[in-house]
């Protein structure tokens, strides 16, 4: 996409503004992102310059392009790529190595300059990106970094997603009593599936009814 004009070309009366009419209309937009604290793990990050992130919004065809490159590096053979075979992609460690690497190709693209956003914080070339975050990042690390990010995708979307244990209770019940298959869950997107677990955190650890007073229980003896 080109660039937008600066001030200058605006003001030259002889200027002729080459973009679409969507890039003119919001093609020079800045650059949404986050910043956010973070010491990495063990606090390993802690009293360096390194304790202070930012991730950007990413447009779907960035997002794409994540997901190919990370199939791509899978299955290529070492020592260039992680030398999976497609076939052992499908089995519950192929699936964790892909899920890992995913993330790691949305990081190299997602990671930027926390006092300048444009600038993305492992370069420019995707391939090498990737190199430096899947190097110098540890499992851990990668997945508190991609929660951050996904966190804050969610919160720009303008869909609508369930917000209270009332809107969510009903499908919970169902599934748990077997009235509604699990993969109905699958329909929620992650946010709603984080504040699910949550409440049920909350309720799980939250006593339902507070212990009575002046009373012994059943288990309790006396001595004389």
């Amino acid at each position: 996409m080109p660039d937008p004009p600066t001030v200058d070309e605006i003001a030259d009366p002889f200027f002729k503004d080459s973009r679409n009419g969507l890039e003119q209309l919001i093609g020079g937009q800045g650059v949404p992102h986050r910043a956010f604290d973070f010491e990495g793990c063990g606090q390993r990050f802690a009293g360096t310059k390194a304790t202070r992130w930012a991730v950007r919004a990413l447009p779907p065809e960035d997002k794409l392009r994540a997901v190919a490159a990370g199939w791509e590096w899978l299955t290529t053979p070492l020592p260039k790529g992680g030398g999976w075979e497609r076939d052992m992609l499908v089995g519950e460690l192929g699936s964790a190595a892909w899920d890992l690497e995913s993330k790691i190709q949305l990081l190299a693209r997602a990671l930027v300059f926390p006092t300048a956003p444009e600038r993305p914080l492992c370069g420019d070339d995707p391939v090498k990106a990737a190199a430096s975050v899947r190097r110098l990042f540890e499992a851990d690390e990668i997945v508190y970094l991609y929660e951050q990010w996904l966190d804050y995708d969610a919160t720009r979307s303008p869909l609508s997603r369930l917000s209270s244990w009332e809107e969510v209770e009903p499908l919970v019940t169902a599934v748990g009593k077997g009235f509604a298959a699990p993969t109905a869950l699958n329909s929620c997107d992650t946010a709603t599936l984080r504040f699910i677990v949550r409440e049920l955190a909350v309720r799980w650890t939250t006593p339902t009814k507070p212990p009575s007073s002046g009373t012994s229980s059943p288990s309790d003896t006396s001595t004389s």
